[in-house]
């Protein structure tokens, strides 16, 4: 079974009431209206991804959990984050910010797997905030 069909097999199944904002291979994100998402895992790569972004941000210093979106809730197969709706911009002020970040991220032991424009957003103040970090690895 492709993606899109797995996709609209769980969003069908699930029923839930939220806007349906994206999906990936392993979890599908929705909007819950009221400046959150919630990300639900339909996958085991999906639970893992949940339970690591959860981890990450509760147990990360404060110059590693700057740069990560805030996690507000989760459990077993669901997590809920803030909603941070603003795209960083292509433009070369914003690539130094992203490739000093990945760096802080490395030398706190993290690989930051997936930072790419489509995973990152700004938040109000204009920091840079990954969004999608479930895949990071934490290097022992």
């Amino acid at each position: 079974m492709g993606i899109y069909n797995k996709m609209k097999l769980a969003k069908r199944t699930m029923r839930l009431r939220y806007k349906l904002l994206g999906y990936g291979h392993s979890r599908m994100v929705y909007d819950m209206g009221n400046g959150y998402v919630l990300k639900v895992a339909t996958s085991e790569w999906g639970i893992s991804g949940n339970k690591t972004e959860f981890e990450l941000f509760t147990k990360s210093p404060p110059e590693i959990r700057n740069h990560l979106c805030p996690v507000i809730q989760h459990g077993h197969g669901w997590i809920i984050m803030e909603k941070m709706p603003v795209n960083v911009p292509d433009h070369s002020r914003y690539q130094n910010s992203i490739n000093q970040m990945r760096t802080t991220f490395t030398s706190h032991g993290l690989t930051p797997k997936d930072i790419r424009r489509a995973n990152l957003a700004l938040s109000k103040d204009g920091v840079i905030k990954v969004i999608d970090y479930g895949n990071f690895i934490q290097n022992k």
